[in-house]
């Protein structure tokens, strides 16, 4: 039986919500016997979403959070004489609907299954302000490592200081306004 409830102890992967993340999956369909790719787009939910079959013998072979995951598959050469084979998910099946069954892998039995990429890769403060575009391809690797002090500072906050520091002081006129400024030119008028 399955409880609406789901623990901790029941996640394969915990990271961080991103908009537009798309999961890579290869489940055995337990009631067709046979194994099944999808790919889908991870949506915001309340409860917890099942995207693979109800059948008590379906269950999740293996899961990737990375754009293009590769996989071996490994053939029961006593059922049919086909040789091992890699497939590239991300060519072999499009994105589609978290409730869709997905691309059937292979007619024949399936003996082994590897995933040949990481299920994610970790976020680094680089891979984020890349992804973010913050900085450009020149400064990925040349960011210099927050200081101690420094580490409550957005990207974005600290991005916005330093061009601000770099920005031209505009010349100002005494005769310009000055609201919300510090005071104007001082000018020496030579009455002495």
């Amino acid at each position: 039986m399955r409880s609406a409830r789901t623990s901790p102890d029941d996640a394969l992967t915990v990271v961080k919500y991103r908009e537009g993340q798309i999961i890579s999956a290869v489940y055995f369909d337990g009631e067709k016997k046979l194994h099944h790719v999808k790919r889908f787009e991870v949506e915001p939910a309340r409860d917890p979403v099942l995207f693979i079959t109800e059948h008590p013998e379906s269950k999740l072979e293996l899961h990737s959070l990375v754009h293009a995951p590769r996989m071996h598959v490994r053939y029961d050469q006593r059922s049919a004489q086909k040789s091992d084979e890699q497939v590239e998910i991300a060519k072999f099946i499009g994105v589609k609907g978290v409730k869709a069954i997905g691309n059937r892998l292979s007619p024949f039995k399936v003996k082994e299954l590897e995933l040949l990429d990481p299920v994610f890769i970790p976020m680094t403060a680089e891979l984020e302000e890349r992804q973010q575009m913050l900085i450009s391809e020149d400064e990925v690797g040349n960011l210099e490592l927050p200081e101690e002090e420094d580490l409550e500072e957005s990207p974005m906050a600290r991005l916005k200081r330093e061009q601000a520091a770099l920005a031209p002081e505009p010349e100002l006129h005494p005769d310009d306004p000055l609201i919300g400024k510090k005071p104007g030119k001082q000018i020496k008028l030579g009455l002495d």
